[in-house]
Formats: structure tokens, C-alpha cells, sequence
């Protein structure tokens, strides 16, 4: 059976911490569609989530930011949403592979923990050997052929901030290029889309980078045709609710993260096109 694959990655908005239950107010995403699959982390692989035991797991909230895990299963990130925009193309079962952590960024700084595929051990590596490797293995071991619906990339605060490493902003364009490189050919399928998230409006006195990086992946959206940004700004909404809300000026509430999975979720299928998704090498 052919399933779909959907990755998600990035740092604190990717992870979520917004509230479903409290913080979402449209009834209509009170369900989760049918055949959904969340990959439960092996142990130890990340902090402040609960410990997974490597397996799918069908997707419910509890998989955002809780500290200490398992604290808070109300947590989301944009999951819930996301996938009802890709059931709107697919019937077959959707499995979600999400790797995040927050305050990360992509330069190859020696002294952080960060995303740069350039560092051995880190938190590229993790995706790759504990989120990615194991869970196409693990649906393959089940008869499925796992076919990539895309990677959602949210991430670049980290980047802009005041506390960023040295010439991160300044060099955000080449290192997510390189990113996106490397997830295709660990994947192994040059054409796996990239839905990226335009970094959201932040205090630029806290974010003096934040134009660079937002530029940056604006310029890496027009450069690749099978990458697209969308913006994540605040703004208002016809029914006169607050787009891309957040609950301390940066990470998106529960509302936010259902505007985050929307605009990802639109892109991907914008990308994909009408002929479905690319399928994943063997590994």
C-alpha cells in the first residue's frame, strides 16, 4: 500500500507550543482524520518530549513542547492542521515524522547544539539516524511503500537573534541550502518539496538578523522551483480573528499553529502538483 510521508522541521514553533483545547476556537478541528500516524521518538533522542519507543503512533495533541514530559497533553504543534489540509488529496494513511528542538539554529557553530548538517552528532544527525532512517524502515517492514508528500521547515528565529553565532544571518541562505540538499540526498529523491515558513515579524531590537533571514528564504523560494515560502505574519482575518497569534510576542498559540499548518500544508500540495508525490528511494 502506498502511504504518505510528511516531515516537519525546525525549532520552537516546529515543536509547538501552543494549547488545542484552550487556545484553538474553530470546532472544526476538533477531529483528527482517520489513518494518521505520528512517529513516537526513540528514547532518549530528545529532550523535553516524552520518551517514544520507535514506533507510529496515531496522531492526537500531546506531541508539542511539554517540560517536564508528558506535562502537558494538550500541547500541539501544526500537525493537527496540516494534515487535514493533505487529506484533502490523499485517502491513504499519513505518517508524520517531526524533529524539532528550540533555540537552534543553522549555522555550524563549534559551540552550540545546532541544525547544520555540517556538524557530526547533532541535531541533523538525530533526524536523520533516529527519526528518518528508522521509520521509513519500520513502514516498508509493513508492506507499505512510503511516498513523500514534502518537508515542512519552520526556523530561522535562532538565526536573527541577538544571541545568534556569529554571521548566521548573514549566511542563512547558503546553510539552508545545504540543508535542503542533504535532506534530499539522505532521503534520496532530489524533487522531496520544501514548504517553508517565512520567519515570523519579531522585535528586531531581540532579532537585529531578522530581515537577512527572512530575505534569505525568500531568495531560496524563487531560486528552487520545488521550495516555497509563505509568510507567518500577524495580521487580522476577515471573521476578525489575530493570524499567526502568538502568547509572547514569539511562539503561536494553538489558533497560530492551525494558520502554521494551513500555510504548509497548501504549499506542499501547491508543490506536489496534481500528479502525487514523489516516492522515497529505498534506503
Amino acid at each position: 500500500m502506498n502511504v504518505a510521508v510528511v516531515y516537519l522541521m525546525g525549532q520552537s514553533n516546529c515543536w509547538g507550543q501552543g494549547s488545542f483545547h484552550s487556545q484553538v476556537t474553530d470546532p472544526q478541528y476538533d477531529t483528527t482524520p482517520p489513518n494518521v500516524f505520528i512517529w513516537n521518538k526513540l528514547a532518549g533522542s530528545h529532550p523535553h518530549a516524552p520518551e517514544g519507543d520507535g514506533t507510529f503512533v496515531p496522531l492526537t495533541t500531546g506531541f508539542g513542547f511539554q517540560n517536564p514530559p508528558g506535562s502537558n497533553a494538550d500541547a500541539i504543534g501544526c500537525e493537527l492542521q496540516l494534515v487535514h489540509v493533505l487529506r484533502q488529496r490523499y485517502d491513504e494513511p499519513i505518517y508524520v515524522i517531526k524533529c524539532a528542538r528550540g533555540g537552534t539554529s543553522l549555522s555550524p557553530d563549534p559551540n552550540r547544539f545546532e541544525w547544520s548538517p555540517l556538524k557530526t552528532g547533532e541535531l541533523y544527525d538525530i533526524w536523520r539516524d533516529h527519526y528518518h532512517a528508522p521509520a521509513i524502515e519500520l513502514i516498508r517492514a509493513q508492506g507499505n511503500t512510503p511516498q513523500c508528500v514534502g518537508v515542512a521547515w519552520c526556523q530561522g528565529a535562532a538565526d536573527a537573534s541577538i544571541n545568534a553565532p556569529p554571521g548566521a544571518a548573514d549566511n542563512y541562505r547558503q546553510n539552508l541550502e545545504t540543508l535542503i540538499q542533504r535532506v534530499r540526498a539522505d532521503v534520496g529523491n532530489p524533487g522531496v518539496p520544501f514548504a517553508i515558513q517565512r520567519e515570523t515579524n519579531l522585535d528586531p531590537a531581540l532579532f537585529p538578523g531578522l530581515d537577512l533571514v527572512r530575505d534569505a528564504q525568500t531568495t531560496v523560494g524563487k531560486n528552487d522551483p520545488l521550495v516555497a515560502t509563505f509568510n507567518s505574519d500577524t495580521r487580522t482575518l476577515p471573521n476578525g480573528r489575530l493570524a499567526f497569534e502568538k502568547h509572547d510576542g514569539e511562539h503561536l498559540t494553538g489558533n497560530g499553529q492551525v494558520d502554521l499548518g494551513n500555510g504548509a500544508g497548501a504549499q506542499l500540495l501547491r508543490l506536489v502538483g496534481p500528479n502525487g508525490p514523489n516516492v522515497i528511494a529505498p534506503l
